[in-house]
């Protein structure tokens, strides 16, 4: 359904700008938390996950150059043409391109969805943790309206998360049994 490519595209789009202005403001920078730029990562192809779901499946070949260009035009905004953007452009475009196969070859169309949602959980874990750290570590009480501006940005992005990881799942699961029913002898179907 283009609702769920829509919804995938828009929850990789958040979180790769989420992930973008955390990197900005990070003190200790991109070289101390791998954690930005596997967000970045997963985010974005995410997104691809949405655009290739809303063009019914065409234009793979599209989407893996699109993939190595993210990271380029992301630092080109800085003018910093270091060997790490080059490594990180190649490996996005060949994290898609393996998910693009491994969707074909298997038959999951949300296999890359699934994978790239729990990249994004764990990494919202860590920020989540982080997060209530800082706010049981404060010297004093907050008021509820700064209680409900603290949870927002988390409830939010896991909500969304959530009931991406759910449809994923189901669909996955479903697709999985199908894949056993009409061909018994390629699933561990016991007799």
């Amino acid at each position: 359904m283009r609702i769920w490519g829509t919804f995938k595209l828009s929850v990789g789009v958040l979180a790769a700008v989420s992930s973008l202005f955390g990197m900005m403001q990070s003190v200790n920078g991109i070289s101390r938390n791998w954690w930005g730029p596997v967000t970045l990562a997963s985010a974005a192809l995410l997104a691809l996950e949405g655009m290739f779901e809303l063009l019914s499946g065409a234009y793979t070949n599209l989407l893996i150059v699109v993939a190595a260009m993210i990271p380029i035009v992301i630092y080109s905004v800085f003018q910093e043409w270091s060997p790490r953007v080059w490594v990180f452009a190649l490996l996005l475009a060949f994290l898609e391109w393996t998910i693009r196969r491994l969707s074909k070859m298997t038959g999951q169309s949300e296999i890359g969805t699934l994978v790239f949602s729990l990249v994004l959980v764990a990494a919202l874990a860590n920020t989540t943790g982080e997060l209530f750290r800082f706010y049981w570590n404060a010297p004093s009480f907050w008021t509820l309206r700064q209680i409900a501006g603290f949870m927002f940005p988390i409830v939010l992005p896991w909500s969304l998360i959530v009931i991406l990881i759910t449809h994923a799942g189901r669909d996955f699961l479903k697709s999985r049994t199908q894949m056993r029913e009409t061909n018994p002898e390629r699933g561990d179907v016991s007799n």
